[in-house]
């Protein structure tokens, strides 16, 4: 078949909770902890110390922008793939290896889109800005006020990593919120209705981040539904963006 491509526009249903996994970001608090002019700043077991921690926590784009990964994305929609009989092969094979070799995500990351306030409307979160405001900064208060301004904020939760310990954990926390994705389609099976099923299935099965439905410890966080296209107050915002 030709191959095509197809824009979907993804919508929060739930909030989405980012966690990376960032190996050097974490040897810089490491690095933190070690300095004895931070002695006093420090609070062992919790992730406010130093206040800035939680921003290793952020994907982002070769744009700089905060975003969420294809390597995200890809197990959350094979992840419905395996949910869904394949439409005409036999055996009970499902579309979790179609999912994959049909579809290709366009893009490597795609930007997180917050929602309008009285100062902007639908607008990304630019890391740099984030850093030169807050890097500096040791009063996690400060910290929560930025996030609310630009739309998200700080979840602040105890967690138990063992029965007798206990540790303050802090992640960045999006609701509402929307991404914008591309596929290419190479994969004759999948229609554009099927293509939307699928996303469909997947932000409601499977999820994206922590605490999503389809981890050992499931959550409600990470669900969304998906659309065709792009919403027109959307499109707006992006073009303005690409433009500055």
């Amino acid at each position: 078949m030709e191959e095509r491509q197809v824009v979907l526009t993804l919508r929060s249903k739930t909030a989405l909770i980012m966690d990376r996994d960032n190996i050097s970001f974490a040897e810089e608090i490491v690095s933190w902890t070690k300095d004895p002019t931070n002695a006093d700043a420090q609070r062992a077991g919790d992730d406010r110390a130093p206040a800035w921690g939680w921003l290793g926590r952020l994907h982002l784009g070769a744009d700089g922008l905060v975003s969420i990964p294809e390597s995200m994305l890809a197990p959350c929609i094979r992840g419905a793939g395996a949910m869904i009989p394949h439409p005409t092969a036999r055996g009970g094979k499902t579309l979790k290896e179609q999912s994959q070799s049909g579809l290709s995500f366009i893009e490597t990351h795609h930007p997180v889109w917050l929602p309008p306030d009285d100062a902007q409307g639908w607008h990304p979160i630019v890391y740099h800005e984030l850093e030169q405001k807050l890097r500096q900064e040791e009063d996690f208060a400060q910290h929560e006020a930025v996030a609310r301004r630009l739309g998200f904020i700080l979840d602040v939760r105890r967690a138990k990593p063992q029965y007798n310990r206990s540790h303050v954990r802090v992640r960045p926390m999006f609701a509402p919120w929307y991404c914008v994705c591309a596929v290419t389609v190479t994969d004759e099976v999948f229609t554009d209705k099927l293509v939307l099923d699928l996303f469909n299935l997947a932000g409601t099965r499977k999820g994206l981040g922590n605490w999503r439905p389809s981890v050992g410890k499931a959550g409600p966080f990470g669900q969304f539904t998906a659309i065709g296209g792009v919403p027109a107050d959307l499109a707006t915002a992006m073009k303005g963006w690409a433009k500055a």
